[in-house]
């Protein structure tokens, strides 16, 4: 990810856009780009919309252009109600969504994303992939991610990398086709699971030696 973004140089190899190499022209791609890796830094004494302004002004939008663009991440990002908060009181989630909103600022026609959804709870993790659904509608949106339910809800094209090699790309529901007979599913009653993990719990505490025991 870092090599495509050019933040990094391939130690072999190149990395092109729209018939560009990046390596040798970085400003081919960075001028189109949005990023946000898996860990960003803000200034936590700033409140959305100041770190937004000062994204803006880094990336050289006049101050009306920068105005409009940022009442409309704020919406996008449902980051309105709370747009003169500063960032230290938000929640993880809410810093995820600051960073695709300042990823955004520039409008960009590549927007990556690096394990954007690592510590987020199920209720968060899924908001946020609504927004990149959203968010790919009009623009190429490169993610990377280990969860699995990400790619389900969000991915229409899937590449698997091994020792940065490329084992595969198809779409997903060829790769769950392709795991048939190797993936399996087993339900139980929540009933069922306690008595489970009583008797695990159990078994733990009498491995522990002669002198565990056991409280009912």
């Amino acid at each position: 990810m870092q090599i495509v973004t050019t933040v990094l140089k391939p130690t072999t190899g190149t990395v092109y856009w729209n018939g560009t190499d990046v390596v040798e022209t970085p400003s081919a791609v960075r001028d189109e780009l949005g990023y946000l890796p898996q860990s960003f830094g803000v200034y936590p004494d700033l409140t959305a919309t100041e770190f937004l302004e000062y994204v803006a002004a880094l990336r050289g939008l006049d101050r009306e252009t920068a105005d409009a663009r940022i009442d409309e991440l704020l919406a996008l990002t449902n980051l309105e109600h709370v747009r003169d908060e500063k960032i230290q009181t938000f929640s993880g989630g809410m810093r995820q969504r600051v960073g695709i909103a300042q990823a955004l600022v520039n409008d960009p026609s590549l927007l990556i994303v690096d394990e954007p959804t690592v510590g987020l709870d199920p209720e968060k993790r899924v908001r946020f992939r609504n927004v990149l659904s959203s968010i790919a509608s009009d623009r190429i949106v490169l993610l990377s991610t280990h969860i699995v339910p990400d790619i389900e809800a969000t991915a229409n094209s899937v590449a698997l990398l091994e020792d940065g090699e490329l084992v595969t790309h198809t779409g997903p529901e060829s790769l769950v086709e392709a795991t048939a007979g190797s993936v399996y599913e087993y339900l139980v009653s929540r009933a069922d699971l306690e008595r489970r993990s009583e008797t695990s719990i159990r078994s733990r505490v009498r491995s522990s030696g002669p002198t565990a025991s056991v409280s009912e």
